[in-house]
This record gives C-alpha cells, sequence and structure tokens, in this order.
C-alpha cells in the first residue's frame, strides 16, 4: 500500500509544477491586456471579467500561477492585485 500512496504524491508534485491549460489561457489574457507591471496590477474580479471565465476557475488558476512563480500577488488594502512577473531570458553566448 505505501508504494501507491508514494506515487500518487509523486504524480501530485509534477502537477502543481506545470500551470493547467486554464492557468495558462489566464496567463495569455493578463499578458495581452498588459497586466506587466505593477501600475497596471489587477484584482481577482477584473481579470475573471477580461478572461470571461468563472471566479472560482480564476482564483483556483491564479493560485497555480503564483506557485509557479509566474505571477506575482500584491497585497492591495481589502483585495489583492496581481501582476505577471516578466521572464528573464539569457542572452545568447557569443561566438
Amino acid at each position: 500500500m505505501p508504494t501507491r500512496f508514494a506515487s500518487a504524491r509523486v504524480d501530485n508534485v509534477t502537477q502543481q509544477a506545470q500551470p493547467s491549460d486554464r492557468a495558462r489561457k489566464l496567463l495569455d489574457t493578463l499578458k495581452a491586456n498588459g497586466v506587466t507591471h505593477e501600475g497596471n496590477a489587477t484584482d481577482a474580479d477584473h481579470i475573471a471579467r477580461l478572461a470571461k471565465m468563472p471566479k472560482g476557475q480564476v482564483n483556483e488558476a491564479l493560485q497555480q500561477l503564483v506557485q509557479a512563480k509566474l505571477v506575482r500577488r500584491i497585497e492591495h488594502h481589502k483585495a489583492a492585485r496581481y501582476v505577471v512577473v516578466p521572464q528573464t531570458t539569457t542572452p545568447a553566448a557569443p561566438r
């Protein structure tokens, strides 16, 4: 029996490492609407309207993106705001 639980735990860890399709759709929506710096950070209600998704699905997708460090959660008065984390790319090595 312990092997069954161990394999389930490994599967759960690998699922958390990669965002779901909904989370990827949400990330694309945020990038398309310019939520890429703190001045444009927006709350979950506004993100739900932008993505045309139910608020529960948006909250779940935002949690996945925050865990994957693709989106940053910023505390703001009563509601949290979210912003896309800029992805750093390593420059190509000169030849």
